[in-house]
């Protein structure tokens, strides 16, 4: 029967008598082939099972663009809010002075959609009338899609819930706007009326 086990000292066997490949998982103990065990780089990417490693394996600041595919399509959500630098964007369609707007399904690049200073008038509104009609922008100038914003001085006696009126200029030839309040005013009242353009 050849040589039992009780026959062999303890650490008796060396590496030098063990036969290449004679050693078998199904010889190894569970959990008997530690760190030390493994060679340095000796673990390729065949030997690491999928979905196996882990988040909490990853060192972190370990993984570069270089690592990221270039067809990741990386989702929004995974973005953190207001990590986007401005230098991030690209220009896409926008050209100078357009700004992100939402047409109804998504954000895209408009023209025409930033205020502009153009210019300021003052109109006076007379004693015991709440409103002056057909004030008039300066001529010489496109209105088309412009903004007349007017705000008093101070808040006019008489009238209660006082709020500055704004009014809407429509047209490149249409120069005129009104100002009005919702009460006739106790006395004349001067209001400084700033245009802008869109």
């Amino acid at each position: 029967l050849g040589v039992s086990t009780a026959k062999i000292a303890d650490v008796a066997v060396t590496t030098a008598k063990m036969a290449d490949l004679a050693v078998t998982a199904a010889k190894l103990a569970s959990n008997a082939v530690t760190d030390v065990k493994i060679a340095s780089n000796a673990v390729t990417e065949a030997k690491i099972a999928a979905n196996a490693v882990t988040s909490a394996k990853i060192k972190d600041g370990e993984i570069v663009d270089a690592d990221i595919n270039a067809t990741a399509n990386i989702a929004g959500s995974k973005l953190a809010d207001a990590s986007v630098a401005v230098g991030k964007l690209s220009k896409g369609t926008a050209d100078t002075d357009y700004a992100l707007v939402w047409d109804g399904s998504a954000w895209a690049p408009k023209a025409g959609a930033i205020l502009k200073a153009t210019g300021a008038i003052n109109v006076t509104i007379a004693l015991n009338t709440n409103s002056i009609t057909n004030s008039t922008l300066p001529a010489g100038s496109d209105y088309t899609n412009t903004i007349v914003n007017c705000v008093a001085s101070g808040t006019p006696a008489g009238i209660t819930n006082f709020k500055h009126p704004v009014s809407v200029v429509v047209g490149s030839t249409a120069r005129q706007f009104t100002v009005s309040y919702p009460e006739k005013l106790s006395a004349a009242l001067t209001v400084n009326c700033r245009y802008f353009r869109f």
